[in-house]
């Protein structure tokens, strides 16, 4: 009973974990779109207008929150390096 239980936790965590890259994947990508964006128009790179410019990237519309670029390493990186002088 022990062995089916423990095989079905972990069932459950690798499908959670494909989703949960997926989501950050899908982060990423948004990030750098919209990072991208602003700086060919001039707007600065901050995280307001991260978030508010990255609903009209996303396909779906929702676009990404401002503590998602601070939680994802590589888009809080280009970030950074956008506002470099």
């Amino acid at each position: 009973m022990n062995q089916q239980q423990s095989v079905i936790h972990s069932d459950k965590r690798q499908w959670l974990e494909k989703v949960h890259q997926q989501r950050k994947n899908r982060s990423l990508t948004i990030g750098i779109q919209t990072i991208n964006f602003l700086v060919e128009l001039g707007i600065p790179v901050t995280y307001h207008n991260i978030s508010e410019h990255s609903k009209a990237v996303d396909e779906k519309g929702k676009g990404i929150h401002q503590n998602t670029i601070k939680r994802n390493e590589l888009n809080f990186r280009t970030l950074k390096s956008a506002n470099k002088p």
